[in-house]
């Protein structure tokens, strides 16, 4: 089997392009700048020099790969601002959970000391009136306690792309997001996409049940 085809046997869930580093690694990541999504594998086949491969089969000069890795290295070092664990259960039920509530998005928050992640669809919050339950949904990590406030955002569709493993999750404070898995030699780099779910909420006295007002989902 050619070296890209096994690549893309192995990688081509993640993305278009591949990286191969001297250094044992396949980068991968997609086309479309508007992708939040970078990962770093280990691989066993060496190269004497950083090579990039193609599903479209375009070429890119190697003085361009050099420079795209320099920028990748720089933007993953950033000083971090917080670290938790997340579990392969908790990966497991938030997965279960995007599939079935059909969610376009996940927060990572922190509120009074803890962790939370609020799952929520971003199509849904334009002027429209709720039940805070039926609105998003809500899970607290537990036995966590964050020592920074911190908040970060990523897409749905790209947290599918993680296999049910333990992570070490680390917020850096240039807006990426490191998930690196406890159980297989890979990282995921989600980049934050700054969108929060507004929400007013009030009481109805007739009903005696917390609503809340969705408004438009803006920038933070």
């Amino acid at each position: 089997m050619k070296l890209v085809d096994l690549i893309i046997r192995n990688f081509g869930s993640y993305g278009t392009n591949f990286i191969l580093t001297t250094n044992h690694n396949v980068i991968s990541f997609n086309d479309d700048v508007s992708n939040d999504l970078i990962v770093k594998s280990k691989f066993s086949h060496p190269s004497d020099k950083s090579v990039i491969f193609q599903k479209n089969k375009k070429t890119i000069k190697d003085e361009q790969v050099d420079d795209w890795l320099v920028n990748f290295n720089k933007l993953t070092r950033f000083p971090s601002v917080q670290e938790f664990n997340l579990s392969k259960s908790t990966v497991d039920t938030l997965q279960d959970s995007i599939n079935h509530y059909d969610v376009t998005h996940l927060r990572f928050f922190t509120e009074n000391g803890q962790i939370k992640i609020r799952l929520f669809d971003y199509r849904k919050f334009v002027y429209e009136i709720s039940f805070i339950n039926g609105a998003y949904v809500e899970t607290i990590l537990k036995n966590v306690i964050s020592i920074e406030d911190f908040t970060f955002t990523i897409n749905s569709s790209s947290f599918l792309k993680l296999p049910i493993n333990d992570f070490n999750v680390d917020v850096l404070d240039n807006g990426i997001i490191d998930f690196i898995s406890q159980d297989d030699d890979v990282e995921f780099f989600f980049r934050d996409q700054e969108i929060q779910e507004p929400i007013i909420q009030f009481t109805n006295e007739k009903s005696g049940r917390e609503i809340s007002l969705l408004l438009q989902t803006t920038s933070s």
